[in-house]
């Protein structure tokens, strides 16, 4: 249900953006409180749900079944997408085959992707707790080497999250207990969100960005705990 939730979100969002004039959607508090969480969710769902599937594998199965799952739905949507594209307008679309890499409109799954690797290989090569933990810091780097790095750093923390949640515990059931908290703090922060608190607008990566360090660092966090608020708070409204 939470998953079909966030689909349901995504779809919402994407409506909104196509029916609006130019950036206009920005300023629309529907999409602004979409787009708040609602990526994040999906993120920490798609984490959640990953721990029992890859913990039946192996290690080079469960690569397998990411490359099959997630990399092999990338190239063929949008290569059937480029070539659409190229027949409608006649002409071979060049300058768009760079989407088939980047996966275009499913970025997300690519930011999936590149975490569920991360993961696999703290699950399944490193044996240590801090061994683990180092690694998994260093995850934050690995996002560099796929496709809409931004993007992979954004999503990242909470696929990490939702994965060991799950491995912690067996369900969403212990949300219920301090799940009003996050939808007081969800509250309070979101008159705050505006066009900068975007990742599409100001990314995470403080170096690449016109804003100065020191606000884009607390842009990058204040982004971070309100998808994670915004995320626990549908969780608690859904689980019985």
């Amino acid at each position: 249900m939470i998953k079909g939730i966030s689909i349901v979100l995504v779809l919402w969002g994407h409506m909104i953006q196509n029916l609006s004039s130019g950036d206009s959607y920005y300023n629309d508090w529907i999409f602004r409180t979409i787009y708040s969480f609602h990526m994040p969710l999906f993120a920490l769902i798609s984490g959640y749900l990953f721990y029992p599937s890859q913990q039946r594998r192996n290690f080079l199965e469960a690569v397998r079944s990411r490359v099959t799952g997630l990399l092999v739905p990338i190239m063929t949507w949008t290569t059937l997408d480029w070539i659409l594209r190229s027949v409608l307008h006649r002409k071979i679309a060049v300058v768009e085959w760079k989407n088939i890499f980047t996966g275009n409109m499913l970025w997300f799954l690519w930011s999936i992707f590149a975490a569920d690797l991360v993961l696999i290989v703290a699950e399944k090569l490193i044996k240590t707790r801090w061994g683990r933990t180092i690694w998994l810091a260093t995850g934050f780097l690995m996002m560099y080497v796929f496709p809409n790095a931004e993007l992979n750093l954004f999503l990242y923390p909470y696929v990490v999250l939702g994965f060991y949640y799950k491995k912690r515990t067996e369900s969403f059931l212990r949300v219920k207990k301090h799940g009003w908290i996050c939808i007081l703090l969800y509250i309070t922060l979101l008159p705050l969100y505006k066009e900068t608190s975007f990742i599409y607008t100001t990314g995470i990566s403080v170096w690449k960005s016109d804003v100065i360090v020191s606000i884009h660092m607390l842009i990058d966090l204040y982004r971070y705990i309100i998808g994670l608020a915004g995320s626990i708070a549908v969780i608690y409204m859904c689980v019985e």
